[in-house]
């Protein structure tokens, strides 16, 4: 029963972080023009894909350690990944710059993409943190803290004050939010895992988790293009106020994956991870998330679509109605990144990084190839199109090797 309000609660949380989110691009997209909101759907997108190169997908070995961890040892891990991030930051952020020298977005905005980029990535560390040490309903606290509380409160201010309809305010705002939720997400962190070994950094656990998590930063870089590329190139096919349009359709369906992440995938993630560490069967245990996944997907997809179809009106711009069927696409391949993650999940389980790696890969190049094809055919459709295909075919990849690895597993107990 606990558990059962715990993950009540969370959704709840969740549901009001990205109700606001939601709430906070319609308002955009009534007091911005879809210029100005393109613009911030492309800043969005380079953030999104840099926020992998800066973690490295360290996460991914890190999250395991800390869970199978004791407690007194957690914090010196901890430090150990901080030191590692650290190194990172001094290689990758000067690199970072190309997207300004090659004006894939203007100078201007150079101080707000570094200053966000920065909280950004770590307020996701803190939250991967505070769930691999079973805080889940802080963590989705502080999540409400970073994409929500500041989503509120500017949205309330656009709608009353003409003043600060611009793409600058947005930004500091958003700066602001993470900033307050890394903050408060650390402070959390500390005091729950007693820093004991603040001065012991180990470099061969660092070591060894470069070479775990490289593969999975390929793969993730791989499936996260999809997610990111996808606006580059609607800005390149059809222009920013396009891309507007893409980019408040975008918001609805990552609302889906949201929920599913939030209401089910982080209340698994743990009982997978201690089931094959321990050696036991976990195939009930993913096939039980996989129903409950698809349920739950099906209904929020056909949810995101009506609930937008009746308030799209209520912008008065033509472009977001004349690109609705946008949304019927997007909804599609968010309903496929939802299903690849239960077998995504049973292979991280099982210790199968190079099968997630190459499905991603793979669903990556199907997509850019799928694109470079279309283009100059379809047009917009290219884009849509080819997103679905590569979501496809990572969804028949993950589970072709995740009923491989389980006969795999069998013979070997034979």
């Amino acid at each position: 029963m606990k558990i059962f309000k715990t993950a009540f609660a969370n959704l709840l949380l969740r549901g009001a972080s990205l109700g606001s989110r939601f709430v906070l691009l319609f308002v955009l997209g009534k007091f911005l023009d879809a210029e100005a909101v393109g613009m911030y759907g492309l800043i969005l997108a380079y953030i999104t894909y840099a926020i992998y190169a800066l973690g490295f997908e360290y996460y991914n070995y890190s999250t395991r350690e800390l869970i199978i961890q004791n407690p007194e040892n957690r914090f010196s891990l901890l430090m150990s990944q901080m030191v590692f991030f650290g190194v990172v930051y001094a290689v990758v952020l000067p690199l970072l710059s190309f997207i300004f020298v090659g004006n894939l977005l203007p100078w201007k905005y150079a101080l707000w993409f570094y200053g966000i980029l920065i909280f950004e990535h770590l307020s996701h560390e803190v939250n991967r943190a505070l769930i691999a040490i079973s805080e889940p309903f802080m963590a989705t606290l502080i999540l409400f803290i970073k994409t929500g509380a500041w989503a509120i409160i500017l949205s309330v201010l656009l709608i009353l004050f003409p003043a600060f309809r611009t793409l600058e305010i947005l930004l500091l705002f958003w700066l602001s939010g993470v900033a307050l939720a890394t903050a408060w997400g650390a402070f959390v962190i500390v005091s729950k895992c007693h820093p004991t070994g603040m001065s012991r950094v180990s470099w061969a656990w660092i070591i060894k988790g470069i070479k775990v998590a490289f593969p999975l930063l390929i793969a993730s870089l791989s499936l996260r293009g999809m997610y990111s590329l996808d606006k580059i190139f609607m800005e390149k096919v059809a222009g920013l106020a396009v891309l507007g349009a893409y980019t408040l359709f975008s918001s609805v369906s990552n609302a889906v994956i949201a929920f599913i992440d939030a209401g089910l995938i982080v209340f698994y993630y743990p009982k997978i991870i201690l089931a094959a560490t321990k050696n036991n069967n976990i195939s009930g245990t993913v096939n039980d998330l996989f129903m409950r996944v698809l349920l739950f997907s099906i209904f929020l997809v056909a949810g995101g679509m009506v609930v937008t179809f009746i308030a799209l009106p209520y912008l008065g711009k033509a472009v977001y109605i004349d690109y609705f069927y946008m949304l019927v696409w997007q909804m599609g391949s968010a309903f496929l990144y939802c299903l690849g993650v239960v077998p995504q999940l049973g292979l991280y389980g099982m210790g199968k990084d190079m099968d997630i790696l190459l499905s991603h890969l793979l669903s990556l190049v199907v997509f850019i190839i799928a694109f470079l094809i279309l283009k100059p055919y379809v047009g917009v459709y290219s884009v849509l199109l080819s997103q679905c295909m590569g979501f496809a075919v990572m969804v028949i990849l993950k589970c072709a090797f995740n009923l491989k690895a389980k006969s795999s597993l069998v013979m070997s107990e034979l």
